[in-house]
This record gives C-alpha cells, sequence and structure tokens, in this order.
C-alpha cells in the first residue's frame, strides 16, 4: 500500500523493494539461505547456498562422480 504526503508518515518507507513483507529478515541485502525463500529479493532462490551431493550406490559413504 502506498501513501501521498509531504512528510514521511509513520509505518512507511520512501522504496517499495521489499519482495516480502511479512517477514523481516526477507529484504534486499539479505543473506540468502538454504530455505526455499528467495531472502534477498533478486528473483532466485537459494543461490549460491546449495550443497553437492554425489550418490554412494554401494551404501560405503563415499560418493562417486558417475
Amino acid at each position: 500500500m502506498s501513501k501521498d504526503a509531504c512528510a514521511l508518515p509513520t509505518g512507511y518507507v520512501a522504496n517499495s523493494t521489499d519482495c516480502n513483507d511479512t517477514r523481516s529478515d526477507v529484504h534486499p541485502g539479505a543473506t540468502e539461505f538454504c530455505d526455499t525463500v528467495d531472502n534477498d529479493c533478486d528473483g532466485t532462490v537459494d543461490e549460491g547456498v546449495g550443497l553437492t551431493f554425489y550418490r554412494d550406490a554401494d551404501g560405503d559413504t563415499y560418493g562417486n562422480l558417475r
């Protein structure tokens, strides 16, 4: 919701770049976490924070690249 005024009203800010105004930890510049949420409002979810896992077909706790 926007509001036109000559001075900044209480509870308002001068930009509209927040992608989720129901969570204070989600905003432009926030740290991205591996949580299926776009924490930093850049349009991409969990970029740069995922881990790589390898299949362990024989159950020896060591993966294989193939």
